[in-house]
């Protein structure tokens, strides 16, 4: 019987927060988020894959508006779960690096942002190879990564070698 603390009550309070965040409703979406998580952690545990999925929607809905501090608390468990559950060459964990990556990237930690990028683009590479998704879009963040602190070389590389990918994806 479904009941309030069914996993996928969960899921639908997590896509209506979706919803009321793509439709300005901001309070409603976090309240939504939040009580999502919450199932979650009753039901499966704070050290659960679906935990760390609830916990990274909402990390990501911090950091949408800009709430960085919140966003790099949450991601830093979000990246300790998945470590443990999944491993550091599992492509989940490559994301929440390129997601805390890009946390600092706004935030200003640059030296911690570049590093990041790349440690998730060696994850993907050896994860999924150079023609997957995943890899072409952290490609894409390095690129803007270099684009907007003026290193146009480094940012033409990355650009011209996300192309490539993106090309190979087509291709196959």
């Amino acid at each position: 019987v479904l009941g309030v603390d069914h996993p996928d009550y969960g899921v639908v309070l997590n896509n209506l927060a979706l919803f009321y965040s793509e439709t300005g409703n901001q309070v409603r979406a976090e309240a939504m988020l939040i009580q999502a998580l919450e199932i979650c952690r009753r039901v499966f545990g704070e050290e659960h894959f679906n935990y760390a999925v609830s916990l990274n929607n909402l990390d990501l809905f911090f950091s949408d508006k800009g709430d960085y501090p919140k966003a790099e608390e949450m991601l830093r468990q979000v990246q300790d779960i998945y470590r443990k559950r999944l491993g550091e060459l599992h492509g989940n964990y490559a994301q929440a690096l390129n997601n805390l990556a890009e946390v600092y990237d706004e935030t200003g930690k640059d030296k911690e942002a570049e590093d990041l990028y790349l440690q998730a683009l060696d994850i993907l590479k050896k994860a999924y190879g150079e023609n997957h998704p995943e890899y072409s879009s952290t490609v894409c963040n390095l690129a803007l990564f270099y684009q907007f602190r003026g290193k146009n070389d480094k940012a033409a590389s990355a650009y011209r070698q996300a192309r490539d990918s993106f090309m190979a994806q087509i291709r196959q």
